[in-house]
């Protein structure tokens, strides 16, 4: 009978041996904030002898197990792979049932293995990445909007492609403060990658969201020229839109360029927010010079 399994106090040298760089990170995360990192790693097994001695029911064997070979695993996809690995091994090894039927404390060590991903975000993450690969542009832009600049899906759904678009767009140009800082080109929304991105901001100290800075903390200029914007072009009330958090005003101002009122506004692009007399001035000036040479180019046309 076996008497379970002992580890040989020997270990593997050389190339065999390759931990030393993940353990080196992990010492240096330890010493910063006094917590050790778990490392996974491929392990490759042998037995170096048994032990055998007498037992009640016959002789008892004891396995001692010698580590051939270790290495660190540290690529993301690589410890996405291997997690899946383990939760199957798990599985198999208990009639089907997984990583739930662990004590909390074992689940916590491969959740924390394995940055912080446990078996749950794990299949949702596969369930995205299969949508996303069937998205249309417009249907990621949606996505994208509601998880990373946080707008209410009810909201986003409502509008064309070239409202979500433009409103996009506005958010950026206005500094949106709710959602995490990208590039207007990075239409990204899924879990792992928007946890990747956070974690690469957090590493710079960056900070967002609904704590960072609410819509009424926003910088006066921002809720001034988008308020002052909507009364002298799109003639609001000013007491209308007086106590409206700057993602209100700004969803009152892609309804009104989606549904111009029947008096209308100066024509406009819904990214411009101009409000003085001198903006409206400039802008149709430029309207005129456009639709001057717009006219010109047309004249210029030889007919067919």
């Amino acid at each position: 009978m076996s008497g379970g399994s002992e580890f040989s106090s020997e270990r593997p040298k050389g190339d065999a041996w390759g931990i030393e760089d993940a353990v080196a990170q992990a010492v240096a995360e330890f010493m910063k904030t006094g917590r050790s990192p778990l490392i996974p790693a491929v392990v490759i097994l042998g037995i170096k002898t048994v032990k055998v001695s007498a037992g009640d029911d016959g002789p008892v064997r004891v396995p001692v197990v010698a580590i051939k070979r270790i290495d660190a695993l540290q690529d993301p996809e690589d410890l996405r792979k291997v997690q899946k690995l383990v939760i199957k091994a798990i599985a198999e090894r208990n009639q089907g049932k997984g990583v739930e039927m662990l004590p909390f404390d074992e689940k916590e060590v491969i959740t924390q293995a394995f940055r912080g991903v446990d078996a749950t975000q794990l299949e949702q993450d596969d369930r995205e990445l299969a949508e996303d690969q069937a998205l249309t542009d417009l249907d990621r832009l949606r996505r994208h909007m509601v998880s990373v600049h946080l707008h209410d899906q009810a909201e986003i759904d409502q509008f064309e492609v070239a409202d979500v678009r433009s409103m996009h767009h506005a958010d950026h140009d206005l500094g949106r403060a709710v959602m995490m800082p990208h590039d207007e080109e990075w239409w990204e929304w899924r879990r792992i990658v928007l946890a990747e991105r956070a974690a690469e901001l957090h590493g710079q100290g960056v900070t967002w969201g609904p704590d960072a800075e609410s819509d009424k903390d926003q910088p006066m200029d921002d809720l001034e020229e988008l308020r002052q914007h909507l009364i002298e072009v799109h003639d609001f009330a000013p007491d209308l839109i007086e106590n409206e958090t700057l993602t209100d005003m700004r969803s009152r101002h892609v309804a009104d360029h989606d549904t111009p009122p029947e008096d209308g506004f100066p024509a406009h692009d819904l990214a411009w927010l101009g409000h003085t007399r001198d903006d409206l001035d400039a802008a149709s000036a430029q309207a005129e010079d456009d639709e001057t040479a717009a006219g010109a180019v047309a004249d210029e046309t030889p007919e067919d």
